[in-house]
């Protein structure tokens, strides 16, 4: 093993037992703690290179193969997404064409049977149905078979409607205002509070 990576090892374990046995309960304790506080801050960056003298030859080598292969899966990404774009609206525009067929081939025979009834049966619509397109469920081709399926989604049509469960708070904005408004800037359902933290810094 890395003899600096058991001297850290030791270090550290060294210092969790010393901190759970640890006692502040006067102003020198506590200048102590702080003293190690710091102690430990540096021990954590020299901790950090040493893993970076691990893992940052094998992390740029791993980059650089991703972005090698990202010039081949970026491309053909792209292409299977444009394809798929034009399938898509291939079908559906198939599907509109049968709707709209359909619609007409009703719209006649519902005009048909009201201009029957008001000339004793008689009616001179021309009822010839429109050609219907057939839209296959499934394009079978020759070495795959692809069809659509459902993939519901959802909007927002009526914010002020939308059940309060479903009102995610945005964390992000929220603790952004606290840390530039402080509690300056009012927000509805919302308190802002300070929780100090302890912060060590060099001297």
């Amino acid at each position: 093993k890395d003899a600096v990576v058991v001297k850290l090892l030791e270090e550290v374990m060294r210092i969790k037992e010393y901190a759970d046995k640890r006692v502040v309960q006067s102003p020198q304790d506590s200048k102590d703690a702080v003293n190690d506080i710091k102690g430990m801050g540096d021990l954590k960056k020299a901790i950090e290179e040493k893993r970076q003298e691990y893992v940052g030859p094998l992390n740029a080598h791993v980059k650089a193969v991703n972005d090698d292969f990202k010039l081949l899966t970026g491309p053909l990404a792209e292409a299977d997404k444009v394809t798929r774009g034009k399938v898509t609206a291939y079908n559906n525009e198939m599907q509109r064409r049968q709707r709209e067929a359909e619609e007409i081939n009703r719209a006649k025979d519902e005009l048909a049977r009201k201009e029957a009834a008001l000339n004793q049966g008689v009616f001179t619509v021309d009822t010839t149905p429109v050609n219907v397109p057939h839209v296959p469920k499934l394009t079978r081709a020759e070495t795959a078979t692809a069809g659509m399926v459902d993939n519901w989604k959802w909007e927002v049509v009526d914010f002020d409607a939308v059940p309060k469960e479903y009102k995610v708070v945005d964390d992000a904005m929220l603790n952004s205002i606290a840390k530039t408004h402080h509690d300056r800037k009012q927000v509805p359902g919302v308190r802002f509070y300070n929780e100090p933290t302890l912060r060590v810094s060099s001297r």
